[in-house]
């Protein structure tokens, strides 16, 4: 069965459906080679509106950063996606290995080290 796609012009409608698995049903024969010279598009554009004063702090921790906006955009959104689904992670463990964890949690803490003492009380370099 031959999928119908919406666009009119067919090497948009080549361009646009590419990397999906509906090639082989619209592809004509005479396409397929024309096919290997189109890249795949790895990247989705995605489009935000946004008040003038985030956009000024956000362009310039950008700058800060030495990203563009873009860049800048993307991982901040990245992050906070990750954040947002590690804070909804459940973590299942054994009766024996909670019962472990809350132990340690729970235990006396150990005093630090000779190497820790020495190192809390050295100068900060801003200090000097």
């Amino acid at each position: 069965m031959e999928r119908k796609l919406p666009h009119h012009n067919d090497s948009l409608r080549l361009a646009l459906y590419c990397n999906s698995h509906y090639i082989s049903a619209v592809a004509k024969p005479e396409q397929v080679s024309h096919m290997s010279a189109l890249s795949i598009r790895k990247e989705t554009p995605v489009s935000m509106r946004f008040r003038d004063d985030d956009l000024a702090i956000i362009d310039r921790g950008a700058a800060l950063t030495g990203l563009s906006r873009t860049e800048f955009m993307r991982r901040a959104a990245v992050q906070e996606a990750q954040s947002a689904i590690l804070n909804e992670s459940v973590i299942r463990l054994s009766p024996d290995a909670f019962e472990a964890f809350v132990s340690a949690i729970e235990a006396e803490p150990v005093s630090p080290s000779m190497k820790v003492i020495e190192r809390l009380q050295r100068k900060s370099p801003w200090d000097n």
